[in-house]
């Protein structure tokens, strides 16, 4: 006679998602390399603005995937094998000509003179790191007066890693100019999927103190380990991991505090407190709006425990922001990031990838809202559309209904009214923002990335509709679903997070033109 099976517990359960989810976000970073796809380029003598031509010759094989993490990388390179912030310089007399075509964006005399002596394509006169074969990008900035190339990617968290980047190359010997991928794969495991493995049981911590049903807590952990953008984007060296990372952990030690206060244990909330801080001002570091979340998080402590707020969390919250102001003067001698210069001679330099001349329109996503699209349109396709914040990853519509929404007979815990508050808040702020302040979706990338740093926050005000859907066979069925379309929006395609969403893709199969 056969022993009834083994009833297997929550957890492990749990070590099996998390499990899964480090299985696969590891093969992608193991795999990770450059593809080139006919789809994306042009054919010899096609007219179009928004593809890149085919490249001629077989290009360098390189471990990164767009102009975005290549400029990180060229800095890190720069500061560890040249002891310098540049990564190219350009020649003082080409330069000179470069500011004579400057002066042509406004003056169409001056710019008819530039196109006929062909000083607009005086380009190759650059050299260093980001003009080599592999390391090519447009995310540059040209100082006008030293002629020196930067990032245009502040400058702390490429400082960060160029730290491991010296103890690797100390201990093997590597270099990103001769061993790229053993460097690449090292850094990222480390700084992306360490702290996303911790980020998964600090969640499923969290997702126990507000689930009331195991499937619906188990339903939460698998979205977050594969159905989000965080998956496709641990395998490049980007900003918007490290912060959906910081808000987590923020979150968590909120609870910490608070939680221990309703204990009567308040006396050790110091150290919370100042944990708070320096992630939520870490998070800053990494996405400027994110400085709502700093904001509320003070707030809600200042309301809790003034003296702890102004003595631990306030330093804390300084400590990384302060240190992003002085590594961006130590790179480029001014307080100013570099994004403040967009639309001046820093960006606007001779063969730069963002100058444009008055009357001449560029084709790709990076022109969007440039070449007239309206703002209902633009805000339609950030929710709804084609790099659809809720159409990409619609678990997250969910989380609209557990804002207002509690589960009838269940009390919640009692940081979820203040946590769903907040949700409210810093999405309305944060998408509002964007739709106002933004004109490319985020560029050339599988979803509005500038976005996935609500995630935390999305995820864990959605718990109690996941709990009220798991009671019934339509409700998880209808979960479900929605989970598959989740996982397709983070896993189209799953190897290059630097590519269209798919509801873009299928957009231009069925007739529409792109941009």
């Amino acid at each position: 006679m056969m022993e009834a099976p083994e009833r297997v517990s929550p957890g492990s359960l749990a070590a099996l998602v998390i499990t899964l989810s480090l299985g696969v976000a590891l093969a992608n970073l193991l795999s990770t390399q450059r593809v080139y796809e006919p789809t994306y380029h042009k054919a010899v003598g096609e007219k179009t603005d928004s593809k890149s031509p085919w490249p001629l010759t077989r290009p360098k094989p390189m471990p990164t995937y767009s102009s975005n993490d290549r400029s990180r990388w060229a800095t890190v390179r720069a500061l560890v094998d040249e002891k310098t912030f540049e990564v190219g310089k350009r020649d003082p007399f080409i330069g000179l000509l470069s500011a004579v075509a400057q002066t042509g964006q406004t003056d169409p005399l001056c710019a008819m003179t530039i196109a006929a002596f062909g000083l607009t394509r005086r380009v190759g006169s650059s050299s260093g790191i980001s003009f080599e074969d592999g390391w090519q990008t447009v995310d540059l900035i040209l100082h006008p007066e030293a002629l020196k190339f930067y990032s245009t990617k502040p400058p702390l968290l490429p400082i960060l890693v160029a730290g491991e980047y010296w103890a690797l190359q100390k201990a093997t010997g590597w270099t990103l100019k001769e061993n790229p991928f053993g460097v690449v794969r090292v850094i990222l495991f480390t700084i992306n999927l360490l702290p996303f493995l911790l980020y998964l049981v600090v969640l499923w911590d969290l997702l126990g103190k507000i689930a009331v049903t195991e499937w619906g807590r188990l339903y939460t952990l698998c979205v977050a380990g594969l159905g989000t953008m965080v998956l496709p984007f641990l395998q490049s060296f980007n900003n918007h991991t490290m912060a959906v990372f910081s808000v987590l952990f923020g979150i968590y030690a909120l609870v910490q505090v608070q939680q221990k206060l309703e204990n009567g244990v308040g006396k050790s909330i110091a150290g919370w407190c100042f944990l708070a801080g320096l992630l939520a001002g870490f998070a800053v570091c990494n996405e400027l709006p994110s400085l709502a979340f700093l904001a509320l998080a003070g707030v809600f402590l200042g309301m809790k425990r003034p003296r702890e707020a102004v003595l631990w969390y306030l330093p804390g919250a300084l400590i990384p922001v302060a240190l992003l102001l002085a590594t961006n003067y130590l790179a480029l001698g001014q307080w100013r990031p570099a994004y403040s210069e967009f639309g001046g001679p820093w960006y606007a330099y001779e063969g730069s990838h963002w100058r444009v001349f008055p009357g001449v329109s560029k084709g790709g996503i990076d022109w969007a809202r440039r070449n007239g699209e309206p703002i209902p349109v633009y805000a339609f396709h950030l929710l709804l559309g084609h790099h659809g914040f809720f159409s990409l990853t619609p678990v997250f519509l969910l989380s609209m209904a557990g804002m207002w929404w509690q589960v009838r007979g269940e009390k919640p815990p009692s940081f979820y009214k203040p946590l769903a508050r907040a949700t409210a808040i810093l999405g309305l702020v944060v998408i509002v923002f964007y739709i106002f302040k933004s004109d490319n979706y985020g560029g050339f990338c599988i979803g509005p990335r500038w976005l996935m740093w609500l995630c935390p926050f999305f995820l864990l005000t959605a718990q109690p509709v996941v709990d009220a859907l798991a009671r019934s066979r339509a409700g998880r069925v209808f979960a479900l679903l929605l989970l598959v379309l989740s996982l397709v929006g983070a896993n189209y395609p799953g190897w290059n997070p630097w590519r269209h969403p798919w509801i873009y893709d299928a957009m231009r199969d069925a007739g529409w033109p792109g941009y």
